[in-house]
């Protein structure tokens, strides 16, 4: 009850913020320092499930849910272009919601089943460090986007990471991004937490290490990622545009691969995992792919294919 009641509290005051924000921003922030998002969203979810050797008479789950988010986000410039900070805050509000087959998609789970109603949380909160003109140092809560580990934007709020970030250019063609991250905070939720498996067992930390590339016009990328015993990822793509009279085409190709990394990854940790509890199981996933897009130039007008 007093969780929820600070809830509505935060909640309250990004409204009222809202409400006097036009002021606010003409009359004391400059270069778009605040920014913000009101996001909507509807589920209707058929809930079907595929048949697996854990599951082989799954049950059709239909639901229909709906939110309305909020974000309040303000991105400092550089004090002595040295020393920033970044804050976001959130607030997330149930709309409609069937009550059957409740499941989190836009709201966590309340301890009698039924979703939540509403929350408010600091979202991103990161003291931003430039030690030189080439780098970059951000931690505490904020925001990812490397190839392997992404914030996503597809609920009504964004989820957020906890850790240490950094980014380094060496060269101007060459941009260098190490990461380590201990808690994130869900896109249905107002606590950071532990990462965990699907059999809930903690994962002490990820880390990342990558690279882009550009030569001539060609962006490479590579990245390694370690889940403390449980997964390790790596892959590498490539991005090739060739330029012709009649337009342009766009070739990208890219190979990632998994491996189990210790005694986490095993029969359960992974729901989408099809094997038998007590049976040894490993991971030694690898995929591969290549897209091609052409623009093609008919006088003022480009036509995507």
């Amino acid at each position: 009850m007093e969780l929820a009641m600070k809830n509505r509290i935060l909640l309250t005051a990004i409204l009222s913020f809202i409400f006097s924000l036009p002021v606010y921003a003409r009359d004391e922030l400059t270069n778009k320092d605040l920014e913000l998002k009101i996001n909507t969203r509807y589920f209707n979810d058929e809930g079907r499930i595929h048949a697996s050797t854990m599951n082989p008479d799954p049950q059709q789950k239909y639901y229909e849910q709906g939110a309305l988010g909020i974000e309040l986000n303000y991105i400092s410039s550089y004090w002595r272009n040295v020393i920033g900070f970044d804050a976001s805050l959130y607030g997330v509000t149930r709309l409609m919601d069937s009550g059957n087959n409740t499941t989190v998609q836009l709201l966590d789970l309340n301890s009698d089943g039924k979703l939540d109603q509403n929350f408010a949380t600091l979202g991103i909160l990161t003291l931003k460090l430039k030690p030189s003109a080439d780098a970059e140092i951000k931690i505490g809560r904020q925001a990812v986007n490397t190839t392997l580990v992404k914030t996503t934007n597809n609920r009504a709020i964004p989820d957020t990471f906890s850790g240490i970030s950094t980014i380094w250019k060496p060269l101007p063609e060459l941009r260098t991004y190490l990461g380590y991250y201990n808690q994130w905070r869900p896109r249905t939720s107002a606590k950071f937490t532990d990462f965990v498996t699907d059999a809930n067992e903690k994962i002490d930390y990820i880390a990342l290490i990558g690279a882009d590339y550009n030569w001539h016009g060609i962006t490479m990328n590579t990245e390694l990622l370690n889940s403390k015993n449980y997964l390790k990822k790596y892959g590498v793509q490539v991005h090739y545009p060739i330029k012709t009279e009649l337009g342009e085409i766009n070739l990208h190709s890219g190979a990632y691969f998994s491996k189990d990394a210790g005694n986490l990854f095993k029969c359960g940790a992974e729901y989408d995992v099809d094997c038998v509890k007590g049976i040894e199981t490993d991971n030694n996933g690898r995929g591969y792919f290549l897209d091609r897009k052409s623009t093609r130039l008919n006088s003022s007008h480009q036509i995507i294919s």
